[in-house]
């Protein structure tokens, strides 16, 4: 499990992990020179895990705390789902405070605890009008499951408290979905005398063993129009801080990689893959959700991951859209992404310096073309109302044939679940690389015999239609392997 922190400069978050784990997570020489968080850094705590009855760690993230460095601060919330938030009792809530409230909140966290710092400074009674203030904060800001705690570094106050709260936390964290494949966000590539090309991030989905191999998806490359990917070998893991032979989803990895591949090559946001994409994205749809006014084709940066890039965002069903209210849009990226459905996006106002909402991609292949058709729009509500891999690819299959390829990279996912879906619904029939309900089979034939009788009808005295010409009359939008095996049929 990884636990992320937030809250403005000065507040005590590097002092709390080093309180936590005995490890100083500002790493840089300037870091430690200025006593200010630039960079991310890590720290592990061992505990002993009353659920496995094994050792275990946690990892943390530590960010930056001062505005300048909020893309750091947003590279390393965006791959937590567990945050705490740290407010330093004699100063209360500030400005930066606030801001990062808000991005855990649209970042969607799966848990938020508020530590209270500095409470050595605080008299009971202040404490408690603090918790009170805090929880009502909480409330208004959407967060009903938190935690508050009161410590102080300088006395180990609250310490205790709060490490046995982390454990019960990591203990009772969900299982990693196993039907995922491996992903990972890199944060940070360097060398390492004797070993060679080191990268780290955080595991996302999936597990990977060493001498597995991986495809590297380097964001340069996607500027570049290039999507093929470069394979590297996983020479050895270490995970949450200790060397093993295997990682998983939640977890801070480092890997070890051998491949043509040199450091200058690599950037914080590239990404290693199971399943490389074959397909450049530069334009998704998303379900939209507002924190401020958003309006038609505004100039936006979007934060995915450990990486970022500006876009401009079109509205499909209004100009604008009010805070609080969601949406359909369309957003077009200016350099690629790589992205799977079901990612969540934050999306900030690069002018105004202002956090505009969240959203969840749920199309990586919009038409060029009836993007606001209402046939189109009930598809996408109906698609955003969806969160089971199950479902959703049940439902893409009912709507048209899908690529069995394009699935798999579209939600990074194994092909078991593929061929579990096949083995167990008849009513699915694999043609080639394509996907498709015997229903759709059935009204394609039919709509193909009723062309070609209609043909016969008004052209009685002409050689019948060619096999391409018929295609090209009934079925040019569709897979014409489908096509294809109707004809045999």
């Amino acid at each position: 499990m990884i636990i992320a922190t937030a809250g403005h400069v000065d507040h005590g978050k590097t002092k709390l992990l080093h309180a936590l784990t005995g490890i100083n997570a500002d790493r840089l020489p300037e870091e430690q020179q200025r006593g200010l968080t630039i960079d991310l850094g890590y720290a592990f705590m061992a505990y002993h895990s009353t659920k496995s009855n094994q050792l275990q760690r946690l990892g943390f993230i530590d960010v930056p705390g001062h505005e300048k460095f909020l893309s750091n601060m947003l590279a390393g919330v965006g791959t937590a789902h567990h945050a705490m938030l740290i407010v330093a009792s004699d100063e209360g809530m500030m400005p930066q405070s606030y801001e990062h409230l808000t991005i855990l909140r649209l970042l969607a966290m799966d848990s938020l605890t508020v530590v209270i710092t500095k409470s050595d400074l605080t008299t009971v009674e202040q404490q408690q009008q603090l918790e009170a203030t805090f929880t009502q904060l909480l409330f208004q800001y959407g967060f009903t499951q938190s935690s508050i705690f009161h410590c102080s570094t300088h006395t180990n106050d609250g310490i205790d408290e709060l490490k046995q709260h982390l454990i019960d936390l990591a203990d009772n964290e969900q299982q990693h979905d196993n039907t995922l494949n491996f992903k990972l966000a890199i944060d940070r590539a360097f060398h390492v005398k004797g070993s060679g090309l080191v990268v780290t991030g955080t595991a996302l989905n999936g597990q990977i063993n060493v001498g597995d191999s991986l495809c590297l998806v380097s964001h340069s490359n996607l500027k570049k129009g290039h999507s093929q990917p470069q394979i590297v070998r996983i020479k050895s893991i270490h995970a949450q801080g200790q060397a093993t032979e295997s990682a998983t989803a939640n977890q801070r990895v480092a890997l070890n990689i051998s491949g043509d591949i040199d450091k200058a090559n690599l950037n914080r946001g590239d990404w290693l893959l199971q399943t490389a994409p074959t397909t450049i994205i530069k334009r998704i749809t998303v379900k939209l959700t507002a924190n401020h006014l958003i309006k038609h084709w505004q100039n936006i940066q979007v934060f995915h991951a450990a990486t970022h890039t500006t876009a401009r965002i079109a509205l499909l069903e209004d100009k604008q859209l009010a805070q609080g209210e969601t949406a359909l849009a369309e957003i077009t990226l200016d350099t690629p992404l790589c992205l799977t459905e079901q990612d969540r996006l934050l999306l900030r106002d690069p002018a105004q310096k202002i956090n505009l909402g969240s959203a969840i991609v749920i199309d990586l292949l919009p038409p060029n073309r009836g993007k606001r058709t209402p046939q189109r729009l009930e598809y996408l509500n109906q698609r955003a109302s969806l969160d089971s891999l199950n479902d959703i690819i049940a439902f893409k299959l009912q709507y048209a044939p899908q690529s069995r390829q394009q699935l798999l990279e579209q939600h990074q996912c194994k092909t078991d679940v593929i061929n579990h879906l096949l083995a167990t619904n008849t009513t699915i029939n694999q043609y080639g690389d394509y996907l498709c309900y015997v229903s759709y089979q059935q009204d394609l034939q039919q709509h193909i015999i009723a062309t070609l009788e209609q043909y016969h009808q008004q052209a009685q005295d002409t050689l019948g239609v060619g096999k391409d010409r018929l295609y090209r009359m009934t079925a040019l939008n569709q897979p014409q392997v489908i096509f294809n095996a109707i004809i045999d049929q």
